[in-house]
């Protein structure tokens, strides 16, 4: 299987775009960081034009890259206080997993709707 690299940075940069947005508060309150990967991941599925398996691979890579932006940007939110490291690593391990989970569903979703649309 081929990685399409201009699909995942296309559904990266739309996610990226959505994460600010919700860390500012601007995108659904409180739960909008959750929703953050799931559109990501179903931008890439549906721009791979592939098959489901495909579309959730590549949403899981688009999950990795928006879970390591949200480590980056929660860190930047704790005014880069070594003092809160600790709490700082169990947010990010939480976020990349959940990312990461939630960018395969929405890599799926996003093939599910192209091969629908076909």
């Amino acid at each position: 299987m081929k990685i399409d690299q201009k699909s995942i940075g296309i559904g990266f940069v739309a996610a990226f775009i959505i994460l600010i947005l919700a860390y500012l508060g601007y995108f659904v309150p409180y739960f909008g960081i959750y929703l953050v990967p799931i559109i990501g991941g179903m931008v890439t599925g549906y721009l791979v034009n592939s098959d489901i398996k495909s579309g959730m691979m590549h949403g899981t890579v688009v999950g990795i890259f928006i879970g390591i932006a949200s480590i980056a940007l929660l860190y930047l939110r704790f005014n880069a206080n070594p003092k809160l490291a600790g709490t700082l690593l169990i947010f990010g391990l939480w976020y990349l997993g959940t990312f990461i989970i939630l960018g395969l569903l929405g890599g799926a979703l996003g093939s599910i709707i192209k091969q629908r649309i076909k």
